[in-house]
């Protein structure tokens, strides 16, 4: 396993979009090299077949038996097997390494993008699995894929067919790029750590190894006991108070009724006052109406002197 330490930079940097270049660049450099070397599989599979039958043409059906079980055997492929491979691409594409590694590189970025909170986040340890591995993850990915369509390196079919069956087999190709790196990649460790960042139980420190907090946690509290339930009274018991609570509340009525009637009566104070009050108002003059009455002739007073009389004696 290559280990290597690696600041992440201060500026900005599109790392899904690096991601994505560099699998797009590393499926068009292997895609055509990896299906020749199937290719040359299958015809050394179609050769042992006619070897063993010992027939011109091989019988299709004998064939592609044979080729699926030369597919699940990529797996099992020993060292020696796997280094003419990893020749073999390196001699065709010299920087497919360097490919290799920075995919893995901005893979892992990408992962521990969700932890890089801080201006200036603290070293990442990138463990970057060797290219030997890479190439043996892949081609098992290949056999595996191809272990389930052994027809597509037949040679029988019309040139249309076999130009669809090729790009067929390109695709399937290349999609096993992508799912051995991340076969390869440590996605448990980095999914542990961003697990516990979350949650608090990791502190990330700018410099300096990182440190743990201890994990202080609250004993439960006890519950509280609560007192038992008295019995329910049984329904005698419950008529016999009823009964008790009617006569008490008889008694105290009548009890109060007799403390109304001793009580003296209050004095009419109130009723006098309201008489003096309208006593005392002033009654309007009522408008009389008298019918003047006509003067009876009465006879004439002999003491009576007239005005003029009286004056003339004094």
């Amino acid at each position: 396993m290559q280990k290597i330490s690696m600041d992440q930079p201060r500026g900005r940097i599109d790392y899904l979009g690096a991601k994505k270049e560099l699998t797009a660049l590393l499926q068009t450099d292997l895609t055509p090299l990896i299906y020749s070397r199937f290719e040359v599989l299958y015809d050394l599979t179609c050769q042992r077949v006619q070897d063993l039958t010992r027939q011109e043409d091989a019988d299709p059906d004998q064939v592609q038996k044979a080729f699926v079980l030369v597919m699940t055997e990529v797996q099992n492929w020993n060292a020696a097997i796997v280094d003419q491979e990893v020749a073999f691409l390196q001699e065709k594409l010299p920087k497919v390494e360097s490919t290799y590694k920075a995919l893995c590189i901005a893979s892992i970025f990408v992962l521990n993008s969700v932890r890089f909170k801080q201006v200036a986040p603290p070293p990442v340890r990138l463990d970057i699995k060797p290219f030997k591995e890479y190439v043996h993850a892949l081609y098992t990915c290949v056999g595996k894929a191809f272990a389930r369509c052994p027809v597509l390196f037949e040679k029988d079919h019309s040139p249309p067919t076999r130009r669809k069956y090729e790009m067929k087999a390109y695709n399937i190709i290349s999609d096993c790029v992508p799912t051995a790196i991340r076969s390869l990649l440590p996605v448990q460790k980095i999914y542990e750590d961003i697990s516990r960042d979350i949650q608090g139980k990791k502190v990330w420190a700018t410099q300096g190894p990182v440190e743990e907090k201890p994990i202080v946690r609250s004993e439960p509290k006890p519950e509280p006991v609560l007192p038992p339930e008295p019995p329910s009274p049984s329904p005698e018991e419950m008529a016999r108070k009823t009964a008790a609570s009617l006569l008490n509340a008889e008694v105290e009525v009548s009890e109060a009724k007799e403390k109304l009637a001793e009580m003296p009566s209050p004095p009419e104070e109130k009723e006098e006052e309201e008489e003096e009050e309208e006593s005392s108002v002033p009654e309007e003059p009522e408008e009389v109406h008298a019918e003047v009455e006509e003067e009876e002739d009465l006879p004439p007073d002999p003491d009576y002197l007239p005005f003029e009389s009286v004056k003339k004696g004094k």
